[in-house]
Formats: C-alpha cells, structure tokens, sequence
C-alpha cells in the first residue's frame, strides 16, 4: 500500500537509455530505485520525514559500485551508496511505526486506510535484504556477465512517494513529492 523510490535527474536517464540502445538492449522504460514497497501497510508521509530525506539528494552514485543482476528475469544495475540505505531505514522505522500503531497524528482518511490494510492478510510488511538497483531491461535473455557496467555517474535528484488506498486494485496517488 506505498511505494517510495527515487527518480534520476534527465541527464542520468538518457545516458542510461543511450548506454542500454548502444549495447543492443531494450530499455525498460522509467529508471527508478526502489526505495520500499509493501502492499500490507500503508506509509504516510510526514514532514518529519521527507525534510530529511531531501536532504540526501542530490545523490551521486560512483560508477566503481556498479554491477549487473538479472532478478525475476530483468536486468538490473546494482549499485551502493551509505544515502540511499540510511533514507530506505527512515521510510522503513515509519513503517513500523504504523504497523504498531504508534501514531497520533493520523488523519480521518488515514485512519480509514490504516484500518482497511488491518483487515487485508498481512505477509511482509519490512524487506531486510534490500538491493539498491535500477531496473533497466524486462524479460532479459542474455547472459549479464558479457556486459561492461556503465562508467557514467548516475544521479538521483527526486522522491516519489504514492500510498495506495486499497491493495492490488484502484491505486489512488495521495502525495508526490516534485522536488
């Protein structure tokens, strides 16, 4: 029921895109990091939290941390940076936050959500084996191996942070962040 991620600035997208068309691969499409997703718990956002996350960008990744994966049959590039695993354990101690319901400052709509996600089957609301990656080619064939990462710095320079209403069906955009 929320999704955070973190969007790169234009200049990193069409280098990214011109590096995937350069190398015969077809590009997936948005190139974001996946910062949290859960379809169990809602995460709402609060000023508390996305001053400091902010804070954080720009984040400029180091081209010596790149290195290609293939999960669920996509091609990513993996990557390493100390800000993007402190902002994921903010976003994540708010989420726990309100999976024990420690919150005052919930809003009637909220609290509707909150207690609509209570009554849904609950499987994994806090992902501990988190990879920051950049998903870059659905359905990847090839063998990731015979590829040379990017040497290009990548920036993320946005937060897009949407809460979901209901789970799996009808998602209604609640926050995004532009800057």
């Amino acid at each position: 029921m929320a999704l955070v991620t973190l969007i790169l600035d234009e200049e990193s997208r069409n280098s990214l895109n011109d590096f995937l068309v350069d190398n015969s691969l077809k590009p997936k499409g948005e190139f974001h990091s996946t910062l949290v997703y859960t379809e169990e718990t809602p995460i709402f956002i609060r000023q508390h939290l996305i001053d400091p996350l902010r804070t954080y960008l720009p984040i400029k990744l180091s081209s010596g941390t790149y290195q290609f994966d293939v999960f669920d049959s996509s091609l990513v590039l993996r990557y390493e940076h100390l800000s993007v695993r402190k902002m994921q354990l903010s976003v994540i101690s708010e989420s726990v936050r309100h999976s024990i319901h420690a919150y005052d400052d919930l809003s009637e709509e909220e609290l509707d959500i909150l207690r609509a996600s209570v009554k849904e089957k609950r499987v994994s609301q806090i992902f501990y084996d988190f990879n920051p990656h950049i998903t870059l080619a659905k359905s990847f064939q090839g063998d990731h191996r015979n590829i040379q990462p990017p040497r290009m710095q990548l920036t993320f320079d946005r937060i897009y942070w949407k809460v979901l209403k209901k789970m799996k069906s009808s998602p209604e955009e609640i926050f995004r962040p532009d800057n």
